[in-house]
C-alpha cells in the first residue's frame, strides 16, 4: 500500500494552513496521512528527545498503517525527521520533499 505521508512539525496557525492548502494540491490523486509527534500540541505521550526517537515513532505509526511504501512531505523539524526516517528505512520512503 502506498500513502503520501506529511511530517510536519507544529508551526503557527497561518503556516499549518498554507501547508495543507500546498498539501490538499499536491496530494489530490493519493491517500494523505499527517501525524502529530507523542507531546506535540493535542497529542498525549512524552515528547521524545532526539530526532532518531521522533523517527522511531513515525516508522511505528506507519508501520501500524500497514504501509510499506510512502511518499514523504516534510516541513521544519519534520525535514529532520524525514530524513532520518529515509535513512533508517529506504525500501520504505519512495520519495522525500524537505
Amino acid at each position: 500500500m502506498e500513502l503520501f505521508f506529511r511530517l510536519l512539525a507544529h508551526a503557527i496557525s497561518k503556516v499549518r494552513r498554507a501547508a495543507s492548502q500546498r498539501g490538499s494540491l499536491i496530494h489530490a490523486d493519493r491517500r494523505c496521512r499527517s501525524r502529530r509527534a507523542a507531546g506535540v500540541a493535542s497529542s498525549g505521550g512524552r515528547t521524545p528527545d532526539t530526532i532518531e526517537q521522533m523517527a522511531r515513532d513515525a516508522e511505528a505509526f506507519i508501520d501500524a498503517l500497514g504501509l510499506t511504501v510512502i511518499d514523504v512531505l516534510a516541513h521544519s523539524m519534520g525535514g529532520l525527521v524525514g530524513q532520518q526516517v529515509a535513512l533508517d528505512r529506504p525500501e520504505l520512503v519512495r520519495k522525500l520533499v524537505v
